[in-house]
Parts: C-alpha cells; sequence; structure tokens
C-alpha cells in the first residue's frame, strides 16, 4: 500500500463487517490487516488479529497452505514477544517459554519442503531465534543451510534479490558478532543494496518477506549489541517438549494447532 498503513487499515476496517466471518474472504481480510499492522510496527495489533483468527472454528476448514501461512506469522509474532517487542499479559508471559520451535516447524510441512521460496521465512526464523538465544554453533550451522539455500535456489536478479541480500548480511554475524561496529560496516553495501529495491504489501511479497528485512536486522543489531535486552528464566527452546507440558500451554500456544511431532521437515 505504497506505507499508507493508516488508510489500508480503515479501508480493512470498514469493509470487515460486510463479510460474513469465518468464509475465506473473512480470513483473507484478515491476513492483509495482519500483514499491514506487521508492517507499520503495530506488532501487538497484529499479535491480537493473529489469536482471533487460529482460535477461529473455521480456520481448520481454510486450505492446509493458508493454515501454515498464518502459522508463520505466528511464529514471527512469537519471536517480537520473545524479543519484548510485544506487550503481553500475565497469563502470555507464563506461556511464553512453552513454545517450541521443533513443534511450529513439523505444523509446516507444505512451507518445508517449497523450493520456491515459501520456506525462505521459516528458515529466516529459526536463525533468529537461535540469534537471539545467542545459540552460535546452532545459529553457523543454520546459516549454512541459509547460504547454500540462496546458492541452489535464489535468482539475485530476480524477486529474490532482498531475500539474497539479506541472507548474505546474516551470514556475516558469526565473524563479527562479538564486534557489533564492524558488523554494521560489512553490512553496510548490503543494506543499501536491498534499500534500493522497495516491497510493497500488494504484490504479496509479505509472503517470503514476511517482515520488513530492513526491520529484522535492526533486530540483529540489537541481538548482539545489547543481549541483555531479551534474556528470561526461560526461553522457547528449539528442543522437543514433554508431554505433560503441552497440555498445559495457555490459549495462543495450545489452541492454534501444534504439532507434537518432532521430526525436523524444513528440508533445504
Amino acid at each position: 500500500m505504497l506505507k499508507r498503513y493508516g488508510e489500508a487499515r480503515e479501508l480493512l476496517n470498514n469493509y470487515l463487517p460486510s463479510i460474513n466471518e469465518g468464509l475465506p474472504q473473512w480470513f483473507k481480510n484478515r491476513e492483509l490487516a495482519t500483514v499491514n499492522a506487521i508492517y507499520s510496527k503495530s506488532y501487538k495489533e497484529a499479535w491480537e488479529i493473529c489469536k482471533a483468527v487460529m482460535r477461529h472454528t473455521r480456520f481448520s476448514e481454510i486450505p492446509a497452505m493458508d493454515q501454515e501461512s498464518w502459522r508463520v506469522y505466528q511464529g514471527y509474532l512469537l519471536l517480537l514477544a520473545r524479543m519484548k517487542k510485544i506487550p503481553l499479559s500475565a497469563r502470555e508471559k507464563g506461556d511464553l517459554p512453552k513454545f517450541r520451535l521443533q513443534a511450529w516447524l513439523n505444523d509446516l510441512p507444505l512451507y518445508g519442503q517449497d523450493k520456491r521460496g515459501a520456506n525462505i521465512p521459516v528458515l529466516i526464523l529459526q536463525a533468529m531465534f537461535l540469534l537471539v538465544e545467542r545459540r552460535w554453533d546452532e545459529y553457523d550451522n543454520r546459516v549454512e543451510v541459509l547460504r547454500k539455500y540462496r546458492q541452489r535456489h535464489l535468482d539475485p536478479d530476480s524477486e529474490h534479490f532482498r531475500t539474497d541480500c539479506f541472507i548474505r548480511m546474516l551470514e556475516l554475524v558469526p565473524k563479527h558478532a562479538h564486534a557489533p561496529e564492524t558488523l554494521r560496516e560489512a553490512a553496510g553495501p548490503w543494506l543499501d543494496k536491498m534499500a534500493s529495491v522497495s516491497v510493497d504489501i500488494l504484490d504479496r511479497t509479505f509472503e517470503i518477506e514476511v517482515m520488513p528485512y530492513e526491520d529484522q536486522w535492526a533486530w540483529v543489531m540489537e541481538a548482539v549489541e545489547t543481549p541483555q535486552m531479551f534474556e528470561e528464566d526461560e526461553s522457547p527452546h528449539l528442543t522437543s517438549q514433554p508431554d505433560e507440558d503441552k497440555e498445559k500451554a495457555g490459549l495462543f500456544f495450545s489452541e492454534t494447532g501444534f504439532s507434537s511431532a518432532t521430526a525436523d521437515r524444513v528440508r533445504v
């Protein structure tokens, strides 16, 4: 919407009463509202819309790929909650450590097997969680997966130009993680190149670039420069979770379709 996010929000909300709740058009309206909120940095608004949609009684009736798209939005919003960028209720704060990215990954079989770009946000989100948790060895491994994916599947001269730039920036982190200013300087040329190509939610690039890469890079720098900002007694790990803990997870974590499977289906 050419960054006219306020107008987009008004249009979507004005049109909403004319749609019967639970119909495909309603879910599409809510998806565009979520993306608009994310791109305008109204993360709490996006969080509330996502919760309402994924709890809806007809959520399980929409196409499987659409369900997975909502789980991708959910994953990124949970990352923001982990980074304290979304104010949570006391109950939500208590539930956050019960989220397990591994189980989330297993609810994305279609995304995980896609080679046309759909699994890019999944791979990037894995790296972002590992970075925030400062799990450097695992982050290095995930970035290597991203590097190979970039080389095998992305054409930097195509619609993946911005994604190619961003992955190259993530590849710089292991070398300069303990020298933030050096990292900032090394990433600068790629950040400038990336900024030369705009992103517009109307062309559906948000399906790959779920959140603007410039915003995600700012979070990378925050995680490198001030890691204490994200420290918690418990954090949403990438490991499997005991069944009894899964049963105790709260509304957003237990009523939104998380799988209990543990096999990683994200393919490269």
